[in-house]
């Protein structure tokens, strides 16, 4: 049963749905339909019939607007569908110039209709056949120093449906100073008589004074803006307005001639707006009739104090401009009743200090605005309750912090997304500002644009590199420091040009230097020295060079022989080190390189002639020295690494030799290690193939010295390559090329045997 209930429950919501639907739909049908009947358009053959009357010439300009020119009456018209007509007069027009003015009844009614300069107007809509439906624009009345019916005409109940009426003395908002230079005007008590319907008015005239009656035909008014010249509050014309919601008064002269009981009537007023009024004192109690109060706008007056109790029954304000004044503290207790605040503007006063004790009520309030005072401190306890903000200005001030006291002042505001700081005397930036580990991590937009900052911290750059949240950054007409601790910012400016708003106006604290963005590290990492700089860095070298040496020596103790080998082996200072001293681990004086077809020369001449000459020298020998069943190549390198010479006995037997070119090809790839000459070549016997030499050897045997067996020198020449010491003492030679004493004897090359004799 339960279940049929909730869907016969849900039936019914459905079909009274329906039903509103469809009855909604019906009353815009039929508001459309009225609509179109008092607002058919301006059509091109109505264009056409006024054109062709010859009285006014019509045409449809670049804004796709119906000009129609009247030149005879004096008179432009603009005809906009969607804005409504505009009606321009000359200076000289008259009633009864209108008579040849067409018609525009196709219109019949307009929501919008503004006439310019034009007197009597009221007759020439009756001629144009116009009739305004909601709203009245009548601009131009400067000229008029008494306002009364006649000025509107006498076709007065074309005025009927008129509910916003504005009533200007030029056609634009007239500034104060024009204001004045106007002559006195006087409005007549009956002027709105015509218009019960009235909702809003506009009166910007050059007035000093109200009727007593001037609003009584109007009891129903919602809105009212007076721009005047009023000295008092006129506390009469108001008596009957209890459904006033929106006042707004300008450039009128109150001063201290404020009664505390102007309000008494006027309970009902949601917005109040006095500006640029010259007001210069406030009763405590003014405002206590205004308990429905929301918006209050005091900017552009003389205020320099205000009342503790002036806002104690404004519980729902929630706007509150007191910018423009002369303000230089706010009462302790002044904003106790507004927990509901949202907005506070203090712009343009001569604040010095912000409080702790004066903000925590506001606990509701999402946006604050003190610029343009003379703040140099804020208590760190300031905004500990405003926690809500979203917005805070404390542009063109005189703030100026230690070092991480804005991390306090601004802790707790975990909704702030914006923050301006321009145009003030910070010199640090809290390195935490828009951290997950702040409480400003939601902040979106930074402004610190005209301080004294030098430098970010690396955190701080680190957050705007990487942050999410924060998209716009303003850090430009601040004083640099260009030196080698500035290349974080300097890679900051070059890799965050979207998120740095004004990257492009980011200079160095030396105005010479081009902006930050089209410097390199390179151009200010230039160290200036001084006298002292310079006897801290002779200093310095003493001691890194005392250091050098010491450890150099502790090193060359320790390592001598290591390093007399990377010395010899690199060819470096040759003449500190002794070859013996790198050889001294090798077991052989020489490898001996043959073909085992040579192997009776070798053993019965070669190596009877090195090992039992003077010197003696110990050589190796494949048949005496190897391994039985030794790997071949490794024996190969196993000989040439601990060899101090290697001999290549070349012959025909030799070239035809897959072994013993194989020989050749490891000791020179040693020698090429090593840097040095350690190959000493015999040519033995006539080379009738030079073909077959392999292409390493070929260009060996072209580019360095040989011996040949049957020379009569052989032994010397062949004593003096093999290692041996000299008497100026006891250096070894390092190989064959670097003889300075060889007497030539070495100097022929192998194009005059080999390659020539077949």
């Amino acid at each position: 049963m339960g279940w049929l209930r909730l869907r016969t429950n849900h039936v019914a919501f459905k079909i009274i749905f329906a039903l509103l639907y469809m009855y909604n739909l019906y009353k815009s049908v039929v508001a459309f339909d009225e609509y179109l009947e008092y607002r058919s358009p301006f059509t091109a053959e109505d264009c056409a019939n006024i054109k062709a009357n010859g009285t006014c010439n019509c045409y449809r300009d670049k804004y796709n607007l119906t000009k129609l020119e009247c030149v005879n009456a004096q008179l432009n018209i603009s005809v906009n569908m969607e804005y409504g007509i505009e009606l321009n007069c000359g200076n000289e027009l008259e009633p009864h110039m209108t008579t040849s003015l067409p018609r525009l009844g196709s219109i019949r009614e307009s929501t919008f209709i503004a006439t310019h300069n034009c007197k009597y107007f009221t007759e020439l809509l009756l001629q144009l056949e116009l009739t305004p439906r909601h709203t009245l624009y009548v601009h131009g009345l400067a000229g008029i120093t008494h306002l009364s019916l006649n000025t509107f005409g006498h076709d007065l109940k074309r005025l009927q449906k008129v509910t916003i009426l504005e009533l200007r003395a030029e056609q634009k908002t007239t500034a104060p100073f024009e204001l004045a230079s106007h002559a006195r005007q006087e409005l007549d008590a009956n002027i709105l008589t015509p218009m019960p319907a009235l909702f809003r008015l506009t009166i910007e005239l050059n007035y000093t004074e109200l009727p007593a009656d001037l609003l009584a035909p109007v009891p129903n008014i919602n809105d009212i803006t007076l721009l005047g010249r009023l000295l008092e509050f006129p506390r009469a014309t108001f008596r009957v307005l209890k459904r006033l919601r929106e006042l707004s008064m300008r450039e009128h002269q109150f001063e201290h001639r404020l009664h505390p009981e102007i309000f008494q009537n006027l309970t009902m007023i949601r917005g109040l707006y006095w500006i640029n009024c010259s007001i210069t004192f406030l009763p405590a109690h003014i405002f206590s009739p205004l308990k429905l109060l929301q918006r209050l706008n005091l900017m552009d007056n003389r205020l320099s104090e205000l009342p503790a109790a002036l806002l104690a029954q404004q519980q729902r304000l929630q706007t509150l401009n007191l910018s423009g004044n002369r303000l230089q503290a706010l009462p302790l207790r002044f904003f106790e009743a507004t927990s509901k605040l949202l907005k506070l503007i203090l712009s343009r006063n001569r604040l010095r200090h912000l409080d702790a004790r004066i903000l925590p009520p506001l606990t509701a309030m999402i946006e604050l605005s003190a610029d343009n005072n003379e703040l140099r401190t804020i208590s760190t306890d300031t905004f500990a309750q405003p926690n809500r903000l979203q917005g805070l200005d404390l542009r063109n001030n005189q703030l100026s912090w230690a070092a991480g006291a804005d991390c306090i002042i601004f802790a707790g505001l975990s909704r702030l997304q914006r923050l301006l700081l321009s145009f003030n005397s910070i010199e640090h930036l809290c390195d935490r500002l828009g951290t997950s580990n702040h409480s400003t991590s939601a902040l979106t937009v930074l402004d610190v644009r005209q301080n004294q900052l030098k430098l970010l911290s690396p955190q701080l750059i680190n957050t705007l590199n990487t942050s999410i949240a924060l998209t716009t950054v303003y850090l430009s007409e601040n004083p640099w420091s260009c030196n080698c601790s500035a290349q974080p910012l300097l890679n900051l400016v070059k890799s965050n040009r979207k998120r740095l708003a004004d990257a492009r106006y980011m200079r160095c604290a030396d105005k010479q230097l081009s902006p930050l963005r089209e410097l390199s590290y390179r151009d200010f990492c230039l160290p200036e020295i001084g006298v002292r700089t310079v006897l801290v860095v002779i200093l310095v070298c003493l001691i890194a060079l005392g250091l050098i040496l010491t450890t150099t020596a502790l090193c060359y103790y320790k390592y001598r022989i290591e390093l007399k080998i990377w010395l010899y082996a690199h060819r470096l200072c040759l003449c500190c080190v002794s070859e013996r001293d790198v050889d001294r681990d090798r077991k052989w004086d020489a490898f001996i390189s043959y073909s085992h077809h040579d192997e009776e020369f070798v053993e019965k001449e070669l190596v009877p002639g090195l090992e039992h000459g003077t010197p003696a020298f110990k050589t190796c020998i494949h048949v005496r020295d190897w391994l039985a069943g030794a790997y071949i190549p490794e024996q190969i390198i196993d000989s040439v690494v601990q060899s101090r010479r290697t001999i290549i006995v070349l012959s025909q037997n030799f070239i035809e030799s897959d072994w013993a070119q194989m020989e050749f090809r490891t000791a020179h790839q040693c020698a090429v290690n090593e840097g040095r000459s350690r190959i000493i070549l015999v040519v033995y016997g006539e080379i009738l193939n030079t073909e077959l030499l392999d292409q390493e050897l070929r260009a060996y045997l072209k580019t360095n010295t040989y011996l040949k067996w049957g020379d009569p020198w052989f032994w010397r020449k062949l004593r003096y390559a093999m290692p041996h010491a000299e008497c100026d003492g006891g250096k070894l030679r390092s190989d064959l090329g670097e003889k300075e004493n060889a007497d030539n004897a070495m100097t022929f090359h192998m194009d005059m045997d080999v390659g020539t004799k077949k």
